[in-house]
């Protein structure tokens, strides 16, 4: 009896630890990021591919651009949208080429490095 209740507790607090992680991203939905891959390369389906990840970020490519001009002080010369699993985001570059990560759902820095 005190063995499973033990096991129990212990498999709550990890699954509540493993959540918590996810907590911090907002991260796409399982059926979301299957739509997005498959193996055909066709052009056609790679623009459909784009205009699903537009379809499905929440902060624009505008507000993307603001959070990296507040936490670098530099200007922006390209921004891209991407996608890696279940992670949506904007690869922002600076004028002086730093790279910055931008989650695409609630526009939080996810990584940012100093040179290309």
């Amino acid at each position: 009896m005190k063995l499973r209740t033990l096991l129990f507790i212990g498999i709550t607090l990890f699954f509540t630890a493993c959540s918590s992680k996810n907590d911090e991203q907002r991260l796409l939905k399982v059926g979301e990021h299957n739509n997005m891959t498959h193996t055909n390369k066709k052009m056609s389906l790679k623009i459909k591919d784009t205009q699903e990840l537009h379809r499905l970020h929440q902060i624009d490519e505008n507000q993307a651009k603001e959070i990296v001009e507040e936490a670098s002080m530099e200007k922006v010369s390209s921004i891209i949208i991407k996608h890696n699993g279940l992670l949506l985001y904007y690869l922002v570059k600076t004028q002086s080429g730093k790279l910055f990560k931008v989650n695409a759902i609630d526009g939080v820095i996810i990584e940012n490095s100093e040179k290309l």
